[in-house]
């Protein structure tokens, strides 16, 4: 399945500003476009991909850095600024190193010079959704995170028109929004954090053709319906390496990856057959290990080519655990703005 230029994906959910602080205390803080459907949309467009995230961002000193951040790696945003505007979300995220020399991290929605809680996150409109979905050019691939009417509404159209529905729920949501959404995504993928139990996807909707849950650092298991019936839980490991730097981001880079190698959407997984699935997964899984030689969600980006990074897969696909790569500083160059977005209070 080689990429086409139409390849096209539209994502709605959590895209926030993440200031990123350590490890070390001599470590500065640090500016990011994140959150879930951030980071899967930006790397998306890494990959080739023609992406847009639609969001409520407004102009403050925030989503400046998150616009100016997504500008960067070609994110297009069209629909990222959508009425009524609101306060970009943040998110604090503390690094410590172990003796290991592995990565901890926390999270926090405070504000860590003043303790007053950061903007959160607002879902798109249901309005605001109608009339975007009736004028957008219908994607190929669909993402969201989270559920809301509006988030519904897209996700829905985004079937209707034909595309590839990936749903990745962070979080229990309303219920009734929850199985609506599983019975529109064609993919549905959660960890085993947020859901310890199946959400039973396969069973319960006339839509889901894969399920995935994750288990952290030991790996996914997996199951399918393409016929009558859903096939058994398939499991598979996280594929090892010799320095993990940094884990964060890892499921992103995983769900990006397993929809890059669907550039004509639907139609590319219904013709699916059970070994294909299988590469396609072992590549995400790939993806997702080299990831980990970085420090930050999406510290490979800043640090490599994307065609160091296609080098360093082939390796990590071939055998050759050990990525390393030449290392710079990830972080993008904020100087043109006044660095003291992380709240509004203070």
């Amino acid at each position: 399945m080689g990429l086409r230029s139409s390849h096209r994906v539209y994502g709605t959910g959590l895209l926030t500003l993440d200031l990123v602080v350590g490890p070390g205390e001599e470590a500065p803080a640090r500016w990011f476009a994140g959150g879930t459907c951030g980071n899967v949309i930006t790397i998306l467009s890494f990959l080739g991909w023609e992406s847009f995230p639609i969001a409520r961002l407004n102009g403050d000193i925030a989503s400046q850095i998150v616009r100016h951040d997504l500008e960067q790696w070609g994110v297009n945003l069209e629909y990222a600024a959508l009425a009524p505007q609101v306060s970009t979300p943040i998110i604090v995220q503390r690094i410590k190193r172990r003796a290991s020399g592995a990565s901890v991290h926390s999270f926090s929605c405070n504000c860590p010079y003043c303790g007053s809680w950061l903007p959160s996150f607002k879902p798109v409109r249901h309005d605001t959704a109608m009339e975007v979905s009736a004028n957008w050019n219908p994607p190929t691939v669909f993402f969201f995170d989270r559920v809301s009417r509006g988030m519904l509404t897209l996700a829905n159209a985004a079937a209707e028109g034909g595309a590839l529905v990936v749903f990745e729920p962070s979080a229990k949501g309303d219920p009734r929004h929850m199985h609506e959404a599983i019975e529109i995504a064609h993919i549905v993928k959660y960890s085993d954090q947020r859901f310890p139990e199946s959400l039973s996807a396969i069973e319960t909707s006339p839509s889901t053709r894969v399920e995935i849950q994750t288990h952290g650092g030991s790996g996914f298991r997996y199951r399918t319906k393409f016929g009558k019936r859903a096939s058994n839980w398939k499991c598979k490991r996280s594929l090892p390496t010799v320095e993990t730097v940094d884990s964060a981001g890892a499921g992103d880079w995983f769900t990006a990856a397993l929809i890059s190698k669907f550039p004509n959407g639907l139609d590319d997984l219904l013709e699916l057959r059970a070994g294909e699935l299988r590469e396609v997964l072992d590549y995400a899984n790939t993806v997702a290990a080299w990831n980990c030689f970085f420090e930050g969600a999406r510290g490979g980006m800043y640090t490599v080519s994307k065609r160091q990074f296609q080098a360093h897969v082939r390796k990590l696909q071939s055998g050759q655990i050990q990525v390393r790569p030449r290392h710079k500083e990830t972080i993008a160059d904020f100087e043109q703005f006044d660095l003291s977005p992380a709240c509004p209070a203070c």
